[in-house]
């Protein structure tokens, strides 16, 4: 009786032994299969040097094709300078607008003659700049003068008093 029961004891040990490395090697090959799906994922997504090298050399060349596909996006570029070039300018024609809105607008200007924009929205915000331009230079002139006049009359009380 012992005999047959150590046989079925060690029949169940086999049993399951059997079971651990038939799972122990489902999770081998399950983890495998991740890294390899995950290394092919990575190919795809990230092609070698040499591969880049090689489908750069492939293809055919684009000349002129590639130029005038640019051109929609240089143009869009453009109408989207000019609309936010019109937005400053409105801004900087508030009567609450102060120094943040002129700087905007100044460097809307610059923007948009960068991006090719001419148009009666460039040249009226070209007039603006001139304008606040010429009316800082006045308003600096008039400072200066005013420090120069407060200097001489600083001067002539202090050789009056001598």
């Amino acid at each position: 009786a012992t005999e047959a029961a150590a046989k079925a004891a060690a029949a169940r040990a086999a049993t399951q032994r059997t079971r651990t490395e038939r799972a122990a090697a489902d999770r081998a090959a399950a983890v495998a299969g991740r890294a390899a799906a995950r290394g092919a994922v990575a190919e795809r997504a990230a092609p070698s040097p040499w591969a880049q090298l090689t489908a750069a050399f492939s293809r055919p060349a684009t000349g002129l094709g590639a130029q005038g596909a640019a051109r929609p996006a240089r143009g869009a570029v453009r109408e989207a300078e000019e609309k936010r070039l019109a937005m400053a300018l409105v801004r900087a024609k508030s009567p609450r607008s102060g120094r943040a809105e002129t700087a905007q607008l100044l460097r809307a200007v610059e923007e948009a003659a960068a991006a090719g924009v001419s148009g009666e929205v460039m040249k009226e915000a070209r007039g603006l700049v001139d304008g606040i331009k010429e009316k800082a230079g006045a308003v600096a002139r008039a400072n200066q003068e005013r420090a120069t006049a407060e200097v001489a009359a600083a001067e002539k009380a202090a050789a009056e008093q001598a």
